[in-house]
């Protein structure tokens, strides 16, 4: 049970402060990946933007009293801000109770040693690795920051193939203010640390160049610089054997080996006295040229036959000689008859092309035609459908019997007939003359 640093109530958390499906505002555990040399690593991703960060949690002897952890939070706030292509970027650091932790990125491309596995480097891409972690190193020296334990664990590729440290926090600041005052010094990892480190003298960025130059050796050859059984005896060995040469354990140029040499060397003083320094000399030298190519041998059948020697007839006895049969002349090339030309043959493609063309259009045009007949069936359809719906809607009026359409019809009156003036009588004189009447009197006449 653990109890609240300010009101001291009791705080019931869960088994392991970082269990699988614990939520860290909006990251998720999702598991543990191992236990490494500083403490646990464990995986989280984002619920947000779905992104995977590796989650470490140092040791409680890195930690030590309250006010320890209190400064080691405030250093890893610190470097948070710190961004570069060759160094893994710190996401976010926090803590539960005692327990301090901090989210660095993710990197899928795998780590150093799980490259080695498979074999050493070769120089050029040896090279290439080398020049990335020295840049990552300049810049972190350059934020007054000297890792304590550099190692080819905590070197590891994203999935461009680029190298990056991955672990850096657990590191001595080069002023006294840049740092938590209390932050025990770590010892390191024998066979890469350097022996003024391992003496326990102040270390400085020519610390991190003998790291670096350890790991260049394996990188080269496949092996440590010094390997021996246990880590006591690779410290003596450290300290008293002579740096060895890697061109004697791999095909390494002159120029590599005197500068990874030049990294390992016991004396702080006569190594690069900044990774600065190291990577301009790793600029200026030309690259190590590529691996020649190994290139398989053809063995070429032989098309003659090999000409067997005979003895002359007079060596060998009467016996053994035998008659040798006639063989018939060779024929000569003239003699071959000539195979007959060779008809040239048309191509088809063009005819192929235009038929295709030709059932296409046609495809096409019938494609057309029953689109514009469907839209015209469905038209008429609709029109149909429209007519019967009207006449639905408004119910038919009743058609009137015969009878009741010759009663309800009223009596019209006859127009009137008329009249026709009186006929204008022929008037004779006494004279014996007659008097016509006028010519409207004989138009408007009934006659």
């Amino acid at each position: 049970m653990k109890r609240c640093p300010e009101c001291g109530a009791a705080v019931a958390l869960p088994a392991h402060p970082l269990s699988t499906g614990y939520y860290l505002a909006d990251w998720m555990v999702c598991g543990s990946i191992g236990v490494g040399r500083n403490g646990s690593i464990y995986q989280a991703q984002s619920s947000d933007t779905r992104m995977l960060a590796a989650l470490r949690v140092p040791e409680d002897d890195l930690m030590g009293a309250q006010g320890n952890a209190d400064a080691f939070r405030e250093y890893v706030g610190r470097l948070q801000g710190l961004q570069h292509p060759n160094i893994t970027q710190i996401l976010f650091s926090g803590s539960i109770g005692d327990v301090c932790f901090y989210a660095m990125e993710f990197c899928d491309g795998g780590c150093l040693p799980v490259l080695l596995l498979h074999g050493r480097l070769d120089e050029a891409k040896a090279w290439r690795v080398l020049e990335q972690l020295a840049d990552g190193l300049a810049y972190l020296h350059r934020q007054h920051c000297v890792p304590l334990d550099l190692n080819p664990s905590k070197v590891v590729f994203d999935h461009q193939g680029n190298a990056k440290w991955s672990d850096f926090v657990l590191a001595r600041p080069l002023r006294a203010d840049d740092g938590p005052p209390h932050l025990p010094p770590r010892f390191g990892t024998p066979g890469y640390v350097s022996p003024e480190q391992a003496r326990g003298e102040p270390v400085d960025a020519r610390s991190n160049l003998y790291s670096l130059g350890a790991i260049a050796f394996e990188m080269l050859t496949g092996r440590p610089p010094f390997a021996k059984a246990t880590g006591a005896e690779t410290l003596a060995a450290q300290w008293e054997e002579p740096v060895p040469d890697p061109s004697a354990f791999a095909p390494v140029s002159h120029w590599t080996a005197v500068l990874v040499q030049r990294l390992l060397d016991k004396d702080p003083a006569e190594r690069f006295q900044n990774a600065d320094h190291l990577v301009a000399a790793l600029r200026a030298s030309p690259p190590p040229p590529p691996p020649p190519r190994r290139r398989v041998p053809i063995v070429k059948r032989a098309t003659t036959v090999p000409k067997v020697v005979r003895a002359p007839a007079a060596t060998r006895p009467a016996a053994a000689v035998r008659p040798q049969a006639t063989r018939p002349p060779a024929r000569r090339a003239t003699d071959v008859a000539s195979p007959p030309p060779v008809k040239p043959r048309h191509s088809l493609a063009p005819l192929i092309v235009f038929a295709g063309l030709l059932a296409a259009g046609v495809l096409v045009e019938g494609l057309i035609g029953w689109r514009v007949r469907r839209q015209q069936q469905l038209q008429r359809e609709y029109d149909a459908e429209v007519r019967a719906a009207m006449r639905q809607a408004s119910p038919p009026k009743p058609e009137p019997s015969p009878a009741a359409t010759i009663a309800e019809k009223p009596a019209q009156p006859e127009p009137p007939q008329p009249s026709s003036p009186p006929p204008t009588p022929i008037k004779a004189a006494a004279d014996g003359s007659f008097t016509l009447p006028a010519a409207s009197a004989i138009l408007h006449s009934p006659s």
